[in-house]
């Protein structure tokens, strides 16, 4: 049976493949031209790369600064293609009504009057008067319904769910809003946006990308450009990035040039060196709405957005005992049944195959 590496060998082989793939794509070169994210342009697919690989530098930041710094380098060196340069380069699923997005299958199944937008999510955008929160959440009549038209969008409605209560207990909730129907008066994720079947899935989005280097600006790693410019640009990449929801999908009307310069002017928005690398951050968060797991490495490296920890009965106690949060996923019980000595070699090897361990860039 398989032996598992150690994670640290592993980011190392994937930054080694990374530059690897991008020095090997040649434009001259033969291409496939039905690839569905591209079409066989090998420009944005070195932008990918790069992106990418940006990405597995900065995880080094708590852990290996050098190391952080020399992949940021490597990754953002023009001479190797760059970065995404705009929204034209994000890594896109155009799902439509038979490919549909596996992500919000979820959100309109026969579950889907249980989807709740959490508390801290709806409470960040709608203190911050965002805009984006238009495209997102929803109070619907009937969540129930399978088609529960357009629902209420109005920002100032919104109530996102509080986190470590269950069904039963939910009513002593500070601000209970009441049931309707069988479920909760909570929002929801926009089934005629952001949660339709047919909503573009996003991996890797110049938005990230453009908060990524805002970080690695703010962090001497590269030298170009400002760290102001970049926190700015990915917000506003992000905002139009939602347009795809609003001019393919219908909904509310694409967020305005002006609409974005008065988010970014609002105090706690707008560019303070001083907490830089809390806002781009918590910029980064809401930029990866719907990628999840991206969502979930990206507050375990950075530390942001700020969360309070829930106890919730039965949960693992490494979490308890450790900062109150989930670090990471255990290994499936399937391989406890058929691999059990290597898995319990790799998970010797973390300190135990627990909720509450930390992975090796996640460095207290």
């Amino acid at each position: 049976m398989p032996k598992y590496d150690d994670q640290k060998v592993i980011y190392e082989d994937i930054a080694k493949e990374l530059k690897e793939a991008v020095d090997a794509l040649n434009a001259t070169k033969d291409k496939v031209s039905g690839e569905m994210y591209f079409g066989g342009d090998i420009a944005k697919w070195k932008k990918f790369g790069n992106s990418l690989l940006l990405r597995v530098g900065m995880r080094y930041t708590k852990i290996d600064e050098n190391k952080a710094k020399s992949l940021v380098q490597i990754a953002t060196d023009p001479a190797r293609g760059g970065v995404m340069s705009s929204n034209d380069d994000n890594v896109v699923l155009k799902a439509n009504s038979i490919q549909t997005n596996p992500s919000t299958g979820w959100i309109n199944g026969s579950v889907r009057h249980n989807w709740f937008i959490g508390k801290p999510f709806i409470d960040f955008l709608k203190n911050n008067n965002d805009p984006r929160l238009q495209y997102t959440a929803v109070l619907y009549p009937d969540p129930a319904a399978s088609n529960p038209g357009a629902g209420n969008t109005n920002p100032a409605s919104q109530i996102g769910v509080p986190y470590g209560y269950t069904d039963v207990n939910i009513v002593n909730a500070p601000n209970y809003p009441g049931k309707v129907g069988s479920t909760f008066k909570y929002s929801q994720f926009n089934r005629s946006t952001v949660g339709r079947l047919d909503a573009w899935l996003y991996y890797v989005t110049y938005a990230q990308t453009q908060l990524l280097l805002a970080e690695a600006r703010q962090r001497d790693y590269i030298t170009t450009g400002t760290a102001k410019d970049y926190y700015e640009a990915g917000i506003r990449a992000h905002m139009t990035q939602r347009d795809t929801w609003a001019t393919t999908n219908g909904g509310p009307s694409p967020i305005t040039k002006a609409e974005q310069d008065a988010y970014l002017q609002q105090p706690g928005i707008a560019f303070d060196p001083s907490s830089a690398l809390k806002q781009i951050n918590e910029q980064y968060w809401v930029a990866s709405l719907m990628i999840w797991a991206e969502a979930f490495a990206n507050f375990r490296r950075s530390g942001y957005p700020q969360l309070s920890p829930l106890k919730f009965p039965g949960e693992d106690p490494s979490v308890t005992a450790g900062d109150g949060f989930i670090h990471r996923l255990p290994y499936p019980l399937k391989e406890w049944s058929i691999n059990r000595p290597n898995v319990q070699a790799a998970a010797d090897r973390i300190g135990g195959d627990n909720m509450g361990t930390r992975v090796f860039w996640d460095k207290k």
